[in-house]
């Protein structure tokens, strides 16, 4: 089973008469032919329980009520195809206390046929209908767009982005950041963004930061735990990013990396425990237990045997559902975090890295070694040849270039680089220790191969203070991966 599922709010006006009319309004203008409506007009789909089928295709309504008080709504679609395919959608909307009702809806495709190919549904245009008619309201600091959000380039824009990586912006959706590149730049074109955007509305929210100076000053606000430099970070509702994705070793192109972070989003949003929203199975649930309590004393014998059953036969299709989530669990994802590019089977295998993608650098490194020395070295001419293909098909990771441009730059002012070398050290790996003379940073246990640092007590000259960048690029052991690198501005 591939499945999608998300939530979001909607506004208290936004009741079962709108939902149905939009469920309808969408099946019409589904790709294939939806002959549901045939000799049915909209009045008739107002019962609280409308069940609709023709040929490949189904539909179901229902609505549960307490006296005179509306409390859900929900539809279940079902489409198969030639290929041996179920496609469910199902879409419950649910009043809530509060400002808004919480609309959960959810998609999956289902194997009717052994060996059927199956996909992962794509966002149902019944989630862009609703954005487009506005009946959404926001999700913390964003509201549910077809479009991205772009960050302002000023103290509450810096705040806002402190609240995306601290998970405190949003409550219902994850959030895409794509940190920039340069003022108003991107590693994606703004039509990518725009199209990433729309893809993903109401299942995340994208959001551009301004300036890669911007990226700057909302690291000294967290502590590094923002994305930089072209990276692409998901960010978790009271998580903050849980996952990373950039061009290099594992994400070659623009349309890798859209295509990475979409089914990232998406899985991550499917993952996610829901917020007060209901499937379609917990509506059931519900409409069944009402129907047991108010029916219990006037029914006859049959009709409770009936009625039993069928709540037997709903605990069955909810115990079919969890053993198809956890088969699902078990299986290996490709949306997994890949953070440096090798593999999540050897990247977990592996100690932590000093910054994102230093590992896939260092073999990247290693191979450009082995093109140098290898033919001396009796290397074979496909080895080499395979190595070079390597290298040119990928580019080391932007967060190499950052940590080179963090130690120039805190190493340019001598009476400010202790402090500055201490925050900038603690982010790769190293603790603050101080003995009688000295003070030293010592790489973590996890970090095998790296060596104290010293820093000065006293300021020197700028040759001085180039010296200790150098040596500390020479102890972090990226002199010879910085021959991959990308040139720095000087």
């Amino acid at each position: 089973m591939s499945q999608f599922a998300t939530e979001f709010l909607v506004p208290k006006s936004f009741g079962t008469p709108q939902f149905v009319a939009q469920v309808i309004a969408w099946l019409r203008g589904a790709k294939q032919v939806c002959q549901l409506f045939e000799g049915n007009a909209p009045a008739d789909l107002g019962d609280d329980d409308t069940r609709l089928a023709h040929d490949a295709e189904s539909l179901q309504l229902r609505t549960l009520r307490r006296d005179a008080d509306w409390l859900a709504t929900g539809c279940r679609n079902d489409y198969a195809d030639p290929e041996g395919r179920l496609w469910r959608t199902e879409a419950v909307l649910r009043a809530l206390p509060g400002r808004g009702n919480i609309l959960r809806v959810r998609a999956q495709c289902l194997a009717v046929e052994t060996l059927a190919r199956l996909e992962v549904p794509k966002r149902t245009h019944l989630i862009r209908m609703i954005l487009e008619d506005g009946q959404v309201i926001a999700d913390g600091a964003f509201t549910p767009a077809l479009g991205p959000h772009l960050l302002s380039d000023d103290a509450a824009g810096l705040a806002l982005a402190e609240q995306i990586v601290t998970g405190k912006a949003t409550q219902y959706l994850p959030t895409v950041y794509i940190s920039a590149t340069d003022a108003g730049r991107w590693v994606l074109e703004r039509r990518a963004i725009n199209a990433l955007a729309r893809d993903l509305a109401g299942v995340a929210h994208v959001v551009c930061e301004p300036s890669r100076d911007f990226s700057f000053r909302l690291r000294d606000q967290v502590g590094g735990e923002n994305v930089y430099n072209g990276t692409i970070g998901i960010a978790l509702p009271g998580g903050g990013f849980v996952q990373r994705a950039y061009l290099g070793w594992s994400i070659p192109d623009a349309q890798a990396l859209v295509q990475r972070v979409k089914a990232a989003a998406v899985t991550i949003r499917s993952q996610m425990p829901t917020a007060g929203g209901w499937d379609w199975l917990d509506l059931q649930d519900a409409i069944l237990k009402q129907q047991r309590e108010v029916d219990r004393n006037r029914l006859s014998d049959v009709e409770n045997e009936q009625l039993w059953q069928e709540e037997l036969a709903l605990k069955e299709a909810q115990i079919q559902e969890l053993q198809a989530e956890l088969q699902d669990l078990r299986q290996p994802r490709s949306v997994e975090a890949v953070a440096s590019g090798i593999g999540p089977s050897l990247a977990r295998a592996l100690k932590p890295e000093i910054y994102s993608g230093e590992f896939a650098d260092r073999m990247r490194a290693a191979m450009d070694f082995c093109i140098e020395r290898g033919p001396d070295a009796g290397w074979d001419k496909r080895s080499l040849a395979v190595f070079e293909e390597i290298l040119d098909a990928t580019a080391p990771s932007p967060e190499l270039n950052e940590l080179r441009e963090d130690l120039k730059r805190t190493t340019r002012d001598g009476a400010r680089m202790n402090a500055e070398l201490k925050k900038l050290l603690a982010r790769h790996g190293f603790m603050h220790k101080y003995d009688n003379k000295h003070s030293r940073m010592e790489p973590g246990p996890d970090y095998p191969g790296l060596e104290s640092v010293t820093l000065m007590k006293t300021p020197g000259d700028r040759r001085g203070l180039d010296n200790i960048c150098s040596q500390i690029e020479k102890n972090l052991g990226s002199g010879p991966i910085n021959r991959l690198a990308v040139p720095l501005a000087a």
